[in-house]
């Protein structure tokens, strides 16, 4: 049990003190020079200083204060009342916001603020881990904090994920009942920012809405945060392969109608019955967070649309979502979306059965959006020759054929496959439309936003370019419709 209160500076008060040990916690006064070599295990640093210019709070910034943030430590420090303002200033870190310190005179709340606290799991030296030589200091102690019961862990990296880094952890546990070898886990790694709306989004919106086959568990006792990263650990799904894999070999009929008839059920369900579905009154884009995610558009897309005046006529990738972003507002319907839908967020496991994973952009869109953003990134990463590809994309995404359900075309046609599924996934995002347009619109802004990225080492470089050709046809296409946007499927 992490229970140690490491006090660097003057006091506490024999108050305090009592109250702490009533609480069951140990107060382990310390120098600020010593202080670092005890935080490993702790469970709050104790900052007490007179002024912005005691040395203790030096000593601190500099090498106490973004440790103990790396093991889980809550950090107070506390200063005379008159002093506070000039302590919070000088006190800031890198990773230590300090928005609000504690007046050493008003200290009502302190300790049981520190024993409602939950630090995480203890720190262990002891564990070796294999395969994690890309990575720094805070992130080893964060693999070191979910893995405190282990003696071993051997990391593979897998591939996927532009900023978390993700791995297959097989542990080897010190002590356990049932054995020392558990079935393999998955660790990722990213900024904590991003790990904590992710565990959020986990807790908040998964478990009682997506099924607990169709998704990874976490283990939330092996879930850590630090100063600037935070770590994810849950069950690894074996025995599966990306969505992608299973489109480009004919196999994903069984696989679309899982992902959307099981594992998003929960979810998609919401917008006919309440919840946090609803009908809403906007334009589509709009409830989409807008057309691009940061404006005005960044400097690679605008290289994007300079290669794309190739093909034809292109505005600049500000005034196409611009164009989308102020197309007349419709009604349609909203419920919570997985927000990153791609091949490689899908996994399928042998019978079709679809697995969701990272639940780091879960949010609130329209019910075309998931669909939208699914069919236009299998598309973009189809393997083929650019003729062949451009082909395709030119047929699927003409605003003529985003009405209705393409045609089947004959199974020798090239990219056959993908065409078949984005046929499947059509009937779900047509399906869904409740003013006609919805699901051009929502199309247009995921070509846009997938154009956006940067290259991936192993595509074809006229990939994106094309992408920013078709959403502007698209928008052009809306736009010069805009008398009839308001008209109502069921009409």
């Amino acid at each position: 049990m992490r229970n140690r209160i490491i006090w660097v500076g003057d006091g506490p008060t024999p108050e305090i003190e009592r109250q702490l040990i009533e609480r069951w916690l140990q107060l382990d006064k310390r120098s600020a020079e010593t202080a670092v070599e005890a935080l490993a295990n702790a469970r709050v640093l104790v900052i007490s200083c007179a002024s912005a210019g005691d040395p203790v709070l030096s000593i601190a910034k500099e090498r106490l204060i973004d440790q103990a943030l790396r093991h889980g430590l809550m950090v107070r420090v506390i200063a005379p009342l008159e002093n506070l303002g000039e302590v919070q200033t000088a006190v800031k870190t890198q990773f230590f916001r300090a928005e609000k310190l504690d007046a050493a005179e008003h200290l009502r709340e302190f300790c049981e603020s520190c024993a409602r606290f939950e630090p995480g799991p203890d720190f262990s030296h002891l564990v070796a881990i294999e395969g994690a030589q890309t990575l720094n200091s805070e992130q080893i102690i964060l693999l070191r904090r979910a893995f405190f019961d282990c003696t071993r862990v051997h990391l593979k990296r897998l591939e996927g994920g532009r900023s978390a880094t993700v791995f297959l952890a097989h542990a080897e546990l010190a002590d356990s009942r049932a054995g020392a070898y558990p079935l393999p886990f998955f660790a990722k790694l990213d900024r904590r920012t991003k790990i904590e709306r992710e565990l959020t989004n986990y807790r908040e919106c998964t478990t009682l809405f997506v099924p607990f086959y169709a998704r990874p568990n976490i283990d939330e006792a092996r879930c850590v945060l630090g100063a600037e990263y935070g770590l994810i650990v849950g069950n690894f799904v074996e025995q599966s392969e990306p969505l992608s894999a299973v489109v480009e070999t004919g196999r994903g009929h069984s696989a679309i109608n899982s992902l959307f008839e099981d594992a998003l059920r929960g979810w998609r369900w919401q917008a006919h019955h309440g919840g946090y579905g609803m009908m809403v009154q906007r334009p589509v884009s709009q409830s989409m967070g807008g057309a691009l995610y940061n404006k005005p558009a960044n400097g690679r897309l605008f290289g994007y649309a300079k290669e794309a005046a190739k093909i034809g006529p292109v505005a600049a990738p500000d005034a196409i979502a611009q164009m989308l972003d102020t197309l007349p507002a419709t009604s349609h319907m909203v419920a919570l979306s997985h927000g990153d839908l791609h091949g490689n967020n899908v996994r399928v496991r042998l019978g079709g059965q679809a697995i969701l994973i990272d639940f780091a952009a879960v949010t609130t869109a329209p019910l075309v959006s998931d669909p939208a953003h699914l069919e236009v990134s299998l598309a973009f990463h189809a393997v083929a020759a650019e003729k062949d590809w451009q082909e395709t994309m030119t047929a699927l995404y003409a605003p003529d054929a985003l009405s209705s359900v393409p045609a089947p075309r004959t199974p020798t046609s090239p990219l056959s496959e993908l065409w078949d599924t984005v046929r499947q996934i059509r009937r779900v995002g047509l399906g869904d439309e409740k003013t006609q347009g919805e699901y051009m619109n929502a199309i247009a802004v995921a070509l846009l936003r997938k154009a956006s990225h940067e290259r991936d080492e192993k595509e074809q470089g006229s990939r994106r370019p094309y992408l920013v050709w078709l959403a502007n046809r698209i928008a052009n296409h809306l736009k010069a419709r805009q008398p009839c946007q308001g008209t109502d499927r069921g009409k």
